[in-house]
């Protein structure tokens, strides 16, 4: 039996040294975190694209068209996952030179990418299993 473990994605600002806003994300696999961090290099090398080269300052959520497309088309993504329904039969869209990522799109074009370099990997997104909150709100400045 495989040894299944949870690992925890932080998007957003993980180091809380500025807006201090994140999401997590909880991964079940078979993989550690360095090897999933191995995998997802790997996929950066074959597709010569680097997701974590975006949306790193502040309210910087948008990456080109031109960039992006290429990539989701080899990794198989169908960009509607990444836009607003309301937007796909907008003209305004198609000519739009940018999407629009949010958290969850993101995270989704992140795991596509780490599929992409092993396609057999066994990731599923499971929701945290509860949280203990243990005060000390004073223990801050």
């Amino acid at each position: 039996m495989e040894n299944k473990k949870i690992i925890e994605f932080v998007i957003g600002d993980w180091s809380r040294d500025g807006h201090e806003k994140t999401v997590e994300y909880y991964i079940e696999t078979s993989f550690s975190a360095e090897e999933i961090e191995n995998i997802y290099a790997e996929a950066v090398d074959s597709l010569e694209f680097d997701l974590l080269d975006f949306c790193n300052d502040y309210a910087e959520n948008e990456i080109s068209k031109e960039i992006l497309d290429p990539v989701l088309l080899k990794i198989n993504f169908d960009r509607k996952e990444i836009i607003d329904e309301d937007d796909l039969d907008s003209t305004d869209f198609e000519e739009d030179p940018y999407y629009y990522l949010w958290h969850d799109s993101y995270f989704e074009i992140y795991l596509a990418m780490i599929k992409y370099a092993r396609p057999d990997i066994d990731l599923k997104r499971v929701e945290a299993k509860g949280q203990i909150q243990l005060g000390g709100y004073g223990l801050f400045d």
